[in-house]
């Protein structure tokens, strides 16, 4: 039987969206690529993004309901997703600071640039602690350090990862991916602002290629930033935000496919850990 993997790309504030990825997967096939949004809403209204939609502004004032998003999976495929992968804290106990997983992770990663940003009791404390009581309550069980990497099929979970190195790992960088829109003027400082929408639209390409060997269905789905860029002469930050939380989502579903397979590891303690697939 297949399974299904629901990647979100969490916002840490509940003003802002969150991207959506859900994928399946089937024994000896590489995962597919079945849905995936901007956001929750645009996730459970039953449309499928067309190429227009990538140029309009999603939707961006709402909050994460994980039931609404379990109920959206259920009536596209008739089943539930055997995990559930997020990049955003999570923990049984409140958050108030950095954790054992964020400093495992920033050791591991600090020389390519990859390390955790340090959560708080504001920021995303309220969401997280609201996240890991939606997935508890509709029966997913958190994977700390001490549970096994591999669970019966049967068995419905969720788990922690967090892009910045899946990606370095996934394409052999020895600095992180510079793909984030709001901060291209940071990494080519000396650079006018087209030559830096070009780049961080080349690096979005660069992603979604190396996701599109991975699983498929990306290339179907996902437009190529290069082509929204000569599309959006104007309002880009928004389109590209999108694109980028997109891709973002399908790195945790990828995480989620590897951890189905037995080929992830989890970096931190029983209160606090991030998976990533085994390099």
């Amino acid at each position: 039987m297949d399974s299904l993997v629901l990647g979100i790309d969490a916002a840490w504030t509940a003003a802002n969206p969150s991207g959506i990825a859900l994928v399946t997967v089937a024994a000896g096939h590489l995962p597919q690529l079945l849905r995936v949004a901007r956001s929750c809403d645009e996730f459970t209204s039953d449309r499928i993004l067309e190429a227009s939609d990538w140029l309009s502004t999603p939707p961006s004032a709402e909050s994460l309901d994980i039931h609404h998003l379990l109920a959206a999976v259920k009536r596209y495929t008739g089943s539930l997703p055997s995990v559930v992968v997020l990049d955003i804290p999570l923990s049984p106990l409140p958050i108030c600071g950095r954790r054992s997983a964020d400093n495992a992770i920033s050791a591991s990663y600090a020389k390519q640039w990859a390390g955790t940003h340090t959560p708080s009791k504001e920021r995303p404390g309220p969401v997280s602690a609201a996240l890991y009581r939606q997935l508890t309550s509709a029966g997913y069980i958190w994977m700390d350090v001490s549970k096994p990497s591999h669970l019966n099929r049967n068995v419905r979970c969720f788990i922690e990862t967090y892009p910045h190195p899946v990606i370095v790992d996934m394409l052999g960088l020895e600095k992180r991916l510079r793909y984030k829109t709001t901060k291209r003027r940071k990494y080519w400082r000396n650079l006018t602002a087209e030559e830096c929408w070009t780049n961080v639209a080349s690096e979005l390409d660069r992603l979604r290629d190396a996701l599109a060997c991975r699983i498929n269905g990306i290339v179907d789905r996902i437009p190529e930033a290069r082509i929204l860029l000569g599309t959006v002469p104007k309002g880009r930050d928004t389109v590209f935000k999108g694109l980028e939380d997109a891709l973002d989502a399908i790195v945790c579903a990828f995480t989620g496919c590897e951890f189905l397979a037995g080929r992830a590891n989890a970096f931190g303690d029983q209160h606090s850990a991030i998976w990533l697939p085994r390099h």
